[in-house]
């Protein structure tokens, strides 16, 4: 799973810059719906493998975990990301504090700090004889939003996974006639707030109640694909071919992408679930794939460092086609991998396998660890040690 986590990345940063011999690989929209779907299927794994099988603590002790894995690197960013527009001044493009309130700045500075509530600057713009925030239906009209206080603007998505996070332990309990029904309301309310008028962003992909379709996807996935029906129906041939057809559709689907949205405006909608219904099969082929965790570890980083990298190009009068900032933000983002998060998860595994052994929890082999993010691919493992 670790390509296409990279993949995924590598076409959020082309969306934010341009193609590289064509290719965009589908551009941020339909990367970011999909990286919801891989998020749901492996929280629902990692929760029913090892978290629920807890004593008690169930829900603090995972929610920890995803701390423990997306903080440091944020904040890391975040931090590199305040020096670069202290030492750029009026030349960076982020918003100005003097421009709001004493509780406008409060709210960005605790949400710049903790992820929470960026999704929510999506909906606020500024007014500027108050400096305090309003709801808008529409950011991109406003003069001056709350989106561009964010220290890292793609950081919304991340703030939109932690909402699912909370909710996982309980949403992957229900029955999966229950989860079908919930994507379908999800589904539901995107075409009525269509109807509405509110079909442009961040209605369209970037409204919690609409994008935990993809999440919830992503568990139906995992939970559809361990029922003994479709486990019986798997011929040897299927389970030979099947994996590597699946990884090689998956590839095809974000190469064709850009083509298939020009005569599809719903194709970035529709084609997360198509990627729904691959990733077991890809789970399957690359799960012990040593090689594959080590170019999807670099996916997280990468996602999050891009629009620094971006900043720092252009304030060096740097052009930044494609070609450019994607080998330099995958430069950065292996910095950050080897100073900060493999030294952090080292720390968070041995935390978190004491834990389970103080509760005596065990898991079935071979299994993966969670990702950090779906943009994480998740840690190969042998012998007795499961999804952490």
């Amino acid at each position: 799973m670790g390509i296409i986590r990279l993949l995924l990345a590598a076409a959020v940063v082309l969306g934010h810059s341009s193609s590289i011999g064509g290719v965009t690989l589908g551009g941020g929209i339909l990367a970011v719906n999909c990286f919801f779907v891989i998020s749901g299927f492996y929280m629902a794994m990692v929760l029913e493998q090892k978290y629920l099988r807890l004593p008690e603590k169930r829900w603090r002790t995972f929610m920890g975990a995803r701390v423990l894995r997306l903080m440091p690197v944020y904040l890391a960013v975040c931090a590199a990301t305040l020096a670069v527009i202290i030492r750029l001044g009026d030349r960076q493009p982020f918003g100005h504090l003097s421009d709001l309130s004493a509780s406008s700045i409060g709210l960005v500075v605790l949400s710049n700090l903790t992820l929470l509530g960026q999704d929510v600057m999506l909906f606020l713009g500024v007014t500027p004889e108050t400096g305090d925030f309003h709801f808008t239906s529409n950011f991109w009209a406003e003069a001056n939003s709350g989106y561009r206080y964010m220290l890292i603007p793609p950081a919304w998505s991340v703030s939109l996974e932690l909402g699912f996070y909370m909710l996982a332990p309980w949403l992957v309990r229900l029955r999966i006639r229950w989860t079908v029904l919930a994507v379908a309301a999800s589904v539901t309310l995107r075409v009525v707030l269509n109807s509405l008028g509110y079909a442009q962003d961040p209605w369209s992909y970037r409204f919690f109640f609409t994008a935990i379709a993809f999440f919830l996807a992503g568990m139906l996935s995992y939970r559809c694909a361990r029922l003994p029906a479709v486990q019986a129906r798997l011929t040897p041939t299927a389970r030979r071919w099947g994996p590597p057809a699946a990884l090689l559709a998956s590839v095809a689907l974000l190469v064709v992408a850009p083509r298939a949205q020009a005569s599809m405006p719903n194709f970035t909608f529709v084609a997360p679930y198509a990627m729904a219904l691959l990733v077991p099969a890809i789970f399957s082929l690359t799960r012990k794939n040593r090689w594959d965790r080590m170019i999807g570890d670099l996916s997280y980083p990468l996602y999050l460092v891009h629009v620094l990298v971006l900043v720092v190009l252009g304030a060096k009068a740097v052009a930044a086609p494609g070609y450019v900032l994607l080998p330099a933000s995958i430069a950065a983002a292996a910095g950050l991998l080897v100073a900060i998060d493999l030294p952090v998860e080292r720390f968070r595994q041995r935390r978190l396998e004491a834990a389970l052994l103080r509760a005596d929890v065990t898991a079935a082999q071979g299994d993966a660890a969670e990702p950090a993010t779906p943009l994480r691919v998740p840690t190969a493992t042998t012998g007795s040690r499961g999804p952490d």
